[in-house]
């Protein structure tokens, strides 16, 4: 079980059309800049030598060197008018990190829900 409190009602269904899928956790933190985005950053995971969009507010520099300075979900969600999901972190710029029912975790676009 989660210790997820805070929920939302889609109000605005977004279908994503980007195959962003996956996840960054311990001990793969380690990344290379790709293309900075205005809400997300094109990443080389090092150690997993994988493609990730992470999130700009998840990245630091430490050391001359980019991380990702937590587990992070780097998965584009689709939600349907109606949904109702759990907010994981809505302290981003532009997107919200959910968690559906299914227990899938990704990104939405802020604007799908009404807080």
């Amino acid at each position: 079980m989660d210790n997820l409190d805070k929920t939302a009602i889609i109000q605005r269904e977004y279908a994503t059309s980007k195959n962003r899928v996956g996840t960054v956790t311990y001990p793969n933190y380690d990344m290379r800049i790709i293309k900075p985005g205005r809400y997300f950053t094109e990443c080389e995971n090092i150690n997993l030598r994988t493609r990730q969009w992470i999130k700009n507010e998840y990245l630091i520099e430490k050391n001359g060197r980019i991380y990702s300075k937590d587990d992070l979900s780097v998965t584009f969600l689709t939600v349907n008018l109606g949904e109702c999901v759990k907010i994981v972190d809505d302290q981003c710029d532009g997107y919200l990190l959910i968690k559906k029912d299914s227990g899938e975790v990704g990104w939405i676009p802020r604007e799908c829900v009404a807080m």
